[in-house]
């Protein structure tokens, strides 16, 4: 009979993908949109990266269950939707809460923006980050979480510490909001924000809500609250945004709405 890999062993690919990303990002992101063999080359990385998240690594290595790493969405068996019947609470109390928080700073310091919303460009960003805040629900929380909660488990309980919950949701919300760097204030938010969502995540793992969630207070933020979400090379020069160079098309739709 298999067994699944030493859970150590996903502390490796969190520190591999973690290189990978901010490598890829800072060495190669601001050559990509010069060079069709870079933008291939993301695509080719992107597929064989999301093969090995999504499939070999959770199934043919560690075993975990899709209920353990979130896939659990609206259109699937009794289980899901028990599952999802008992996740939309939380999920939906910190949304409302982080969106009132965010329109009456909003209202209060800046009131003229609330007049001057653009709801085309809301209605784009918030398609937009159904799709991007669903991708990095998958790689926090339904990737990074539940490999360092294996393996912290496991080195915790042999020093006899059972309780591993806070030390996994406080890593988590660190590694969130490091990788927003250089946004110093998006870094900050996001740190809060990743303790709240890890948190919740631990007890109601669920990606398709933690995508909504983020994409709603992500909406706000960036259309609402006007702060800029770029991050890495990009703080400084948007012009070379990632996303906008190997997207065909994309670019002239968003502008610099990300």
């Amino acid at each position: 009979m298999k067994r699944p890999i030493h859970s150590y062993w996903g502390l490796a690919e969190v520190a591999l993908f973690t290189a990978l990303f901010f490598n890829g990002l800072w060495l190669v992101g601001p050559k990509i949109g010069s060079s069709p063999v870079l933008q291939l080359l993301f695509w080719i990385v992107f597929s064989l990266g999301g093969y090995y998240i999504l499939w070999y690594s959770p199934k043919k290595l560690h075993y975990f269950s899709l209920h353990e790493l979130g896939f659990i969405f609206p259109l699937g068996d009794k289980k899901n939707r028990i599952a999802l019947k008992q996740g939309w609470v939380p999920y939906s109390l910190f949304t409302i809460a982080g969106s009132i928080i965010l329109i009456s700073y909003t209202a209060l310091f800046y009131p003229q923006i609330l007049s001057q919303l653009n709801w085309s460009a809301i209605s784009i960003k918030f398609f937009g980050y159904l799709v991007y805040g669903t991708i990095q629900a998958i790689i926090f929380f339904g990737f990074i979480m539940p490999r360092i909660r294996q393996a912290l488990s496991k080195a915790l309980n042999q020093t006899g510490i059972h309780n591993v919950k806070y030390t996994v949701i406080f890593i988590v919300a660190l590694i969130f909001s490091f990788y927003h760097t250089p946004n110093q204030e998006l870094m900050a938010i996001t740190f809060v924000a990743g303790l709240v969502w890890a948190w919740i995540f631990y007890q109601r793992p669920n990606l398709f809500l933690m995508g909504l969630s983020h994409a709603i207070l992500g909406t706000i933020l960036h259309q609402v609250v006007k702060l800029h979400m770029r991050i890495g090379p990009f703080y400084n020069n948007p012009d070379l945004y990632i996303i906008r160079e190997v997207v065909p098309g994309l670019k002239k739709l968003i502008g610099d709405l990300f």
